[in-house]
């Protein structure tokens, strides 16, 4: 066992947590290294000692928060213990949970956050927010897939198209939810979701 190598590893899951939550808040552009080192409580320059640069310490915070928040939900999304569409429900249930009541619409979501700020000047970040939503896509598009095969949902429906769009609109309609403080345009996105879409 090597002492040192597993206190620098629970070190450096430290300071990305401590970092993840601020930048989660913040946005990449306006959290410091001295701002995620402060939180850690370590010097700035030990920062260095962990990471190569803000930009390898951004991939591995979205890493973290996919593993922590988006990963759960494909778990879902997959468990085959429940019909497709009582899956998709308890998913968008959660996600609208996260928003009001973990979030207190303080943050957006992270892989948006970043990808906003990030995705057109670095390529590590930009992979790190395609792999992310691919991964979650994959899940709903599955599950989607078996909802259409039980003939629970429109035998018209891409479902690779429809995944995405389930997505994209969720990702619009946080971002409006943080501005107005308020659940309605969540409620609005699930109410028509399961109404109008998943028909």
């Amino acid at each position: 066992m090597n002492i040192k190598a597993d206190k620098k590893d629970a070190k450096r899951a430290t300071i990305l947590r401590e970092g993840l939550d601020i930048m989660r808040c913040r946005g990449y552009n306006a959290t410091g290294v001295k701002d995620i080192t402060d939180a850690a409580g370590i010097p700035k320059g030990s920062f260095y000692n962990y990471f190569e640069s803000k930009e390898e310490f951004a991939v591995e915070a979205l890493r973290m928060y996919h593993n922590e928040y988006a990963a759960p939900y494909s778990d879902v999304l997959r468990d085959q213990s429940l019909d497709p569409l009582e899956r998709i429900r308890r998913f968008v249930t959660m996600r609208i949970d996260a928003v009001i009541h973990q979030m207190c619409y303080r943050e957006g979501c992270f892989v948006n956050t970043l990808c906003q700020e990030m995705a057109d000047s670095s390529e590590a970040i930009a992979a790190a927010v395609n792999e992310s939503i691919h991964d979650l896509n994959s899940a709903l598009a599955d599950c989607l897939k078996a909802a259409q095969d039980e003939k629970a949902i429109s035998q018209e429906h891409n479902i690779g198209e429809l995944a995405e769009f389930i997505d994209n609109s969720w990702r619009g309609v946080i971002t409006t939810a943080k501005a107005r403080r308020t659940p309605q345009p969540l409620e609005g996105f699930r109410k028509y979701l399961f109404s109008r879409i998943l028909v």
